[in-house]
C-alpha cells in the first residue's frame, strides 16, 4: 500500500485486487470454456455419490461407496473450478 501510495497506483492496485470481468477476453474463454464444461460434467456424474456421502461416511461405505476416492475427485474438482474462475476474473 505504501508503495501504492509513493507512485500513485492505487488505483491501479485497487482494481487488481478486487477483480472484475473487464479484463477478460475472448481467448480466455475459448481456453476456459471447455475445461469449465467438462469438470460441471463430471461433478454431475458424481452428484448422486456426492449426496450419498452427505448422509454420513459410514452409511457411504455402507452403501458401496469409495469414500476416500469421491472426496478426492470432488476436491480435485473444485479446485478446478476455483482456479479457472480466479484465473479469468481474480480474486473478488
Amino acid at each position: 500500500q505504501g508503495v501504492a501510495l509513493i507512485f500513485r497506483l492505487n488505483q491501479s492496485l485497487t482494481f487488481w485486487s478486487a477483480g472484475g470481468i473487464s479484463g477478460t477476453t475472448w481467448a480466455q474463454l475459448i481456453w476456459s470454456g471447455p475445461i469449465i464444461i467438462v469438470t460441471l460434467i463430471i461433478i454431475l456424474a458424481i452428484s448422486k455419490q456426492l449426496t450419498i456421502l452427505n448422509l454420513g461416511e459410514s452409511l457411504a461405505k455402507g452403501l458401496g461407496q469409495n469414500v476416500s476416492a469421491i472426496r478426492g475427485l470432488s476436491l480435485i474438482l473444485s479446485m478446478i473450478l476455483a482456479g479457472v474462475a480466479v484465473a479469468m476474473v481474480g480474486q473478488i
